[in-house]
């Protein structure tokens, strides 16, 4: 049966934040409780993969489980909850698991099942997501781990794989078969927890796990039924793409708008202060370097796995800036705006001071994926995402880390790298800007 679409959107929420929930969350306590929905385990054709979650507070919301009805559904069970938090400060709101079902019960063409964890996050709790958050931006890794309530009859549905019934389940939608299994939890890991008891910071860059949804009894005397819970653990990670940007033209301010949306940290960079708008997408970083000779020097600085794209006003600049990107070997994408004329000038040169042949592929020039030739700015910064995207994937589906990964995307993108390191003694001047 197809669930009726809505004539109007009831509580239509504020736009959605940019930001990925993790580091938005800490901005939403600030003003109230907030409730995190995440997507715990799935079945079949879903809009997003275990693990996607959204924020939701009184201000608005910040990333997404998948849009459509479903995220519809979602946005006003999670309003509803604050409301009931609201309205009753006092009453605790443990964690809650719903079942979906996208083409039987929301119409949507997926046609899988799914199930969304629901969790209420009180304010008291923004010191340890802040300092979650400063942690992913360094790159660490953090465990999260929830554990909530089920009835008897919830946990053995969820350990058959069949969908929740009865008058109980009113609320919930019917639908997944969850692969849980039968695990012991511990007494105290219960959701009268202290607040955020389940994060625990991991040494480094743990990698991505992925998210576990388990059902168990706690230990009790013999007398006494044991009851039942949910386990769900993920470890977060910050995947954002570092991107540094040279040049704050037409191009590069487009650019800057294109990827503000997308799971990016850009580094902005440029010797004309006056052309950096005062009001910056989050998490994008101007880095104003008024001597035009130091921005080589920035190249030289970013951190391994960066994308870069240079596209300054100044042909030597550029140069100048490849030289210093070339001398790396650590970078994911390095992309210059230009004609395949241009391209072989700086082929030329490069290679008259020292660059191995071999290493010219990778460089992307012209950028953008093939088959699109406008020239405007917002047309090329489509392109140039649309190919930073397919070389994310790539650098994603491999088995080794990004930067190990080649940056030639003109025609395709490649899983291999070859050709010998540039020499030591190459591009010991930076400097040389003549042509």
């Amino acid at each position: 049966m197809t669930a009726p679409i809505p004539a109007a959107r009831p509580n239509a929420a504020p736009p959605a934040s940019p930001l990925p929930w993790f580091h938005a969350l800490a901005d939403f306590l600030r003003e109230g409780p907030a409730v995190l929905v995440t997507v715990a385990r799935l079945q079949g054709s879903t809009p997003r993969e275990t693990g996607a979650a959204m924020v939701v507070g009184k201000q608005g919301f910040a990333d997404t489980i998948g849009g459509g009805h479903l995220e519809w559904v979602a946005l006003e069970e999670a309003r509803r909850l604050l409301g009931e938090g609201q309205a009753h400060p006092e009453a605790a709101q443990p964690p809650r698991l719903v079942s979906y079902s996208l083409a039987a019960t929301l119409g949507q063409c997926c046609g899988g099942t799914l199930w969304l964890l629901y969790e209420v996050i009180a304010p008291d709790a923004l010191a340890a997501w802040q300092e979650v958050s400063r942690a992913l931006a360094r790159g660490d890794s953090w465990r999260r781990e929830v554990v909530g309530p089920l009835t008897d009859r919830d946990a053995r549905a969820l350990s058959r794989g069949t969908p929740l019934e009865g008058p109980e389940h009113k609320d919930s939608l019917p639908g997944i078969g969850a692969k849980a299994e039968a695990t012991p939890l511990s007494a105290h890991q219960t959701w009268e927890a202290a607040p955020c008891q389940g994060l625990h910071p991991l040494p480094g860059n743990a990698g991505w796990l992925a998210p576990e949804l388990r059902v168990g009894s706690a230990p009790a005397p013999s007398a006494t039924p044991s009851p039942a819970y949910f386990r769900y653990r993920e470890t977060l990670t910050d995947r954002a793409l570092p991107l540094m940007i040279f040049g704050a033209g037409h191009v590069g301010a487009a650019l800057v708008r294109a990827l503000s949306l997308l799971d990016v940290r850009i580094t902005w960079v440029d010797c004309r202060p006056e052309l950096f708008p005062g009001d910056l997408p989050p998490r994008v970083t101007p880095l104003v370097l008024e001597d035009g000779e130091d921005l080589p020097g920035a190249a030289q600085q970013a951190q391994p796995g960066t994308y870069f794209l240079v596209l300054t006003h100044n042909h030597d600049l550029d140069y100048a800036i490849c030289e210093a990107i070339f001398r790396r070997q650590d970078y994911a994408y390095f992309g210059l705006i230009g004609s395949a004329t241009k391209r072989a000038r700086f082929e030329h040169r490069l290679v008259a001071r020292g660059l191995d042949p071999a290493r010219l592929g990778e460089l992307t020039c012209p950028i953008g994926i093939p088959g699109i030739g406008g020239k405007e700015p917002a047309v090329i910064a489509a392109s140039v995402v649309a190919q930073i995207l397919q070389v994310r994937d790539a650098c994603r589906a491999s088995a080794r880390p990004p930067e190990s990964l080649p940056t030639d995307a003109s025609a395709s993108v490649k899983t291999s790298v070859s050709g010998p390191a540039a020499p030591a003694t190459l591009f010991n001047q930076l400097s040389d800007f003549s042509r």
